[in-house]
Parts: structure tokens; sequence; C-alpha cells
């Protein structure tokens, strides 16, 4: 009986559809590309969602400032692009270099070895208009301000990493009021020292604020970050994340996002499961380790959690190493927070070797947004952003549910038909037999929707 279900399989293998290597779930909706895309390089490196825009930071050529950044807003409804914000007359080179995007509001960080700036810009018009340019209030200390950004509709988080406190570069966070574009609040953690690079990395929910420092943890000194929570109307330090498994080369902090009571960061080098397999922690807003997640197909160098971005109870994680499509092509991976299980993989359908597929990553509802930064799309690097409906499409051809319908779905089943995991139970009758195997083939013959 068991070569005579192994005959099927095979049978069915040679009889398979075109649609067997199809994208099956979930759907994508479009890719972003404007008037102005095809001057850009590294497209994609960064993206977030407002309420009616997509904001992407891409590497671009202009006449005035070579390898500048250029950063791109679409409707979100139609894709089209409204605006390019560019470099102003007295921003640095690095402008873009930080984003972020809030409702109808964005700001762009712009900082440089002296004291930078960040610029706040209102969206609700349908244009980009500037409203507010922020310098720091001690320029001669608040050394890279600008180098994070991020806003919510009443506040603005801007980071100096290399600020003097009571010791060199430890580095600071500095609140905004943008109802008035009053300084109102320095954020320094309860262990500042020097060199931690503290304000690396900032996000604002509500009035929480995260912050990822650069260095000196542990003295591991290298890529060790660790990351801290603040309430944004007192200033307080609510925790300190540091998980006890860190070594040197993790690269926590490599990605991080906060909603709501919930903290992910991920550790891009996590070596777990492979040199630079990668992994992800998920937190709560006191501090608390709730889980540490991995793909469910870790391979070396796919640095998963190199991109992190969360909406209620989902995440989306980027693997931007990863080589389904060749060295590099990337992918993404989503996870129900309820259930910290991974429910799908999405690779892009034209994905290539090279692309750095989740290179970032934003979510809104049902709606994503996913950068490929070293797409070919205009020229070499020049990058591409993916937009995907997250409403997931049945597809029982997928038996692995990472989003492709190809051989690997045939072995898992039959894995699992072996070993009598009631998963490979297709037709739901609770038994294991010729039935569920000839129901497994029709289904990967038909293809997805």
């Amino acid at each position: 009986m068991d070569s005579i279900m192994r005959r099927i399989l095979v049978v069915g293998l040679l009889c398979t559809s075109s649609h067997a290597i199809a994208q099956a779930c979930p759907e994508q909706i479009g890719t972003l590309m404007g008037d102005s895309v095809e001057q850009a390089y590294f497209f994609g490196s960064q993206s977030a969602i407002g309420s009616d825009s997509v904001l992407i930071s891409a590497t671009r050529n202009t006449t005035n400032y070579q390898s500048s950044h250029g950063v791109f807003l679409f409707d979100r409804q139609s894709n089209v692009e409204f605006a390019l914000l560019t470099a102003p007359n007295d921003a640095s080179r690095t402008f873009g270099d930080a984003v972020g995007l809030d409702g109808s509001l964005a700001i762009v960080g712009s900082p440089n070895s002296g004291y930078g700036k960040a610029y706040v810009y209102d969206l609700s018009s349908g244009t980009a208009e500037l409203i507010y340019e922020l310098a720091p209030p001690a320029p001669d200390q608040s050394l890279h301000f600008g180098s994070s950004v991020d806003l919510s509709s009443t506040l603005a988080a801007v980071g100096s990493p290399w600020e003097f406190v009571t010791e060199s570069y430890a580095g600071t966070v500095e609140l905004i009021d943008l109802r008035t574009g009053e300084f109102i609040r320095k954020l320094i953690p309860d262990d500042s020292s020097y060199y931690q690079f503290f304000g690396t990395g900032v996000k604002i929910d509500g009035t929480t604020v995260l912050v990822t420092n650069q260095y000196r943890e542990l003295d591991l000194t290298f890529f060790s970050r660790s990351a801290y929570l603040f309430d944004a109307i007192t200033g307080t330090q609510i925790a300190k994340m540091l998980p006890n498994d860190l070594t040197i080369s993790d690269h926590f902090g490599s990605a991080f996002d906060l909603d709501g009571s919930t903290v992910v960061i991920g550790a891009e080098c996590d070596d777990d499961l492979g040199t630079c397999a990668g992994a992800v922690y998920v937190f709560d807003d006191a501090g608390q380790l709730l889980a540490k997640l991995y793909s469910n197909d870790p391979q070396p160098y796919d640095l998963f959690g190199s991109s992190v971005a969360i909406d209620g109870t989902t995440l989306l994680v980027g693997a931007r190493g990863d080589d389904d499509f060749g060295a590099n092509s990337g992918s993404v991976y989503v996870f129900d927070l309820i259930t910290m299980q991974q429910i799908a993989k999405i690779v892009p359908p034209d994905g290539e070797l090279g692309d750095k597929f989740g290179s970032s990553v934003a979510i809104s509802g049902f709606d994503a947004v996913i950068g490929a930064s070293g797409a070919d799309t205009t020229g070499v690097n020049s990058g591409k952003a993916y937009r995907y409906n997250l409403r997931f499409i049945e597809c029982m051809s997928d038996f692995n549910r990472d989003c492709i319908v190809n051989s690997a779905d045939v072995a898992d089943f039959w894995n699992a038909y072996q070993l009598g995991d009631q998963s490979a139970d297709i037709n739901g009758d609770t038994q294991l037999n010729y039935f569920d195997v000839s129901q497994f083939v029709q289904n990967f013959n038909s293809g997805c929707p």
C-alpha cells in the first residue's frame, strides 16, 4: 500500500499544473513605482504606512547632493507618487537616513557629524508641507541629532546618539511637542554611560517611547544593543530590555517596533539555529520577555529579524538574506502574536538573487508594504516596494503554509503522512489513507486562487 501511495504522488507531480509554483498568500495588490523612482538607489530601504499615504526611503543621486537620500510619498489608495522629499539646502547628505510616519504627519532626520536637523511635514492636503525644521537646543552638544526619528499625532522624538551627557557619546533623545514645536523633555537612560550611543533608534506609540542604543552592553562592545521604554509624559524609564542569552554578534536591536503593550526586537545574527539565521524577541510593556521567535525554515545568514513591524496581533519579520530565489533574494514571515506561531511566509513572484526582499516592512491593519532595496528594477540596486493584502487566501495546495506551492509541500505532506501526523488528514475523516493522498494530489494540481 505504501508503494502505491508513493506512486500516486509521483504521478501527481508529473501532472502538476502551471499553478503549482505560483504565489499563494497573501495577495499582492501592487508595486510602488513613481515618476522619480528611476533616479533611486536602494528604494525600499525604509517604509511606513500612514492614514492616507505610504512612505518609502531611498538613496538617490541629485545635482547638488550626490548619494543623498530621497523620501518618496505615495497615495495609499492609488499607489501614485504625490511627493518626493529631498534634502533642503541646509540639510546634510544623510537626509532620509531616519524617517517616521503617523497619520498625516511625516518626519525626516538629517544627521551629520555636527548637530543635524529633523524636518516635519504635513501631508493632509495631498502634498508635503514643511511645518517644522527642528534643530537641537544645544548644537555644540547634540551631535548626530536626527540619527533616529519618529512621531505620533502630537509628539516627535529625535535621537542624538553622540551627545555628551556625563560621559562621552552617551546619547539622548529629545521630545518635541508638535502643537508648538517646543522641545519639552530629554530622555536619558538610568544607566547612561560613555560610548553607549543611546538614541540610535526610536519608536513612539501613544505616550510610550522605545529607544535603542548601539554599543557597550555587558562589555560586549560591538553590535550589542539594548532597548528601553519610557513614559513620554514624565520622561521616566519604564523598563530595559536585554535578553539573557545575548552574545557579541547577535545584533540585538537590528530592527524594532512598538504597538500598544507589545515590543518586538530583531536579532538578525542570532545563531541559535545557524550562523546569523536570526531571531526576534517579543516583550511586554514591562520589559518581560514573552517569546523568542524563529522562522520555520531557518538557514545560516537568513538574517531573520533584519526588519520587523507589528499592528495588533500581527507581526511581520523580514529575512533579507533568505535565498529561496538565490542568495539574498529575501523573504518576509507573518506571525500571530496570540499563538506566537508563524502563519505564512511571503516571497515575491518575481524574486531574484540579491533583491533583499524584506529590507523593510510596514503594516497597518491588513495592509502591508515590503521593500526590496536590492532589486534591479530600473538599474543595479535601484530597489522596489510591494503592497500586500494580509487577508489570506485559503489555499489547500500550500500544505506547509509558506505561501508557495512547490515540491516542498509534497515532501512535507508525505513526511507527515508517514509519521501519522493528523495534519495529513486532508479530507478530514480522522483517518490517514489512500483518500488523503488522492485529495492532496488533486489539491496540488489545482494550484491556488
